[in-house]
């Protein structure tokens, strides 16, 4: 049978760190709680830097009921505006669509506009959000003309002059 680690409760914990404040010395209170001097140390280094949350329970630190439920409150409200968002882009795909717009040009260009002003999200997210392809906005060029891309400008290709 293998060895089980111990358990300490939060009054043990808190105890053990109030017992040196009472005058007796850190080596007498871990031989006597039969505590390794280090554990001991590391226990009032916690409580030090967050009486409040120390000795949480199962190493994780306490959040408070108030943050969580404003951070899942903040989650649940970006969920709603992408589904929004979402929502707008495909009502939009479809009036281009009607209309003969190339809607594609207008996500690549918002993209090429991110970038140039230093976007907060990647390409590939952004194309993602657009629901585009990222190769189709490495080949979009807002200002090119079939010919061009071609190579078949004047003065460029392979034309052989005579």
């Amino acid at each position: 049978m293998g060895l089980s680690r111990r358990q300490f409760t939060r009054e043990f914990k808190l105890a053990a760190v109030r017992r040196p404040e009472a005058g007796v010395s850190l080596a007498e209170v871990a031989r006597g709680l039969e505590v390794n001097p280090n554990v001991l140390h590391r226990w009032r280094r916690e409580f030090r830097q967050a009486p409040g949350n120390a000795f949480s329970g199962n190493g994780q630190p306490r959040w408070s009921d108030g943050r969580m439920a404003e951070l899942e409150r903040k989650i649940g409200q970006q969920a709603v505006e992408i589904d929004f968002l979402k929502g707008v882009l495909a009502a939009h795909r479809r009036t281009a669509d009607v209309a003969g717009i190339d809607w594609k040009s207008a996500v690549y260009r918002k993209v090429a506009e991110e970038v140039t002003a230093g976007q907060r999200l990647s390409i590939e997210r952004m194309v993602e959000l657009g629901q585009v392809s990222r190769s189709g906005f490495y080949r979009f060029d807002e200002g090119a003309k079939p010919d061009r891309d071609m190579g078949l400008v004047e003065g460029q290709g392979n034309r052989q002059s005579a």
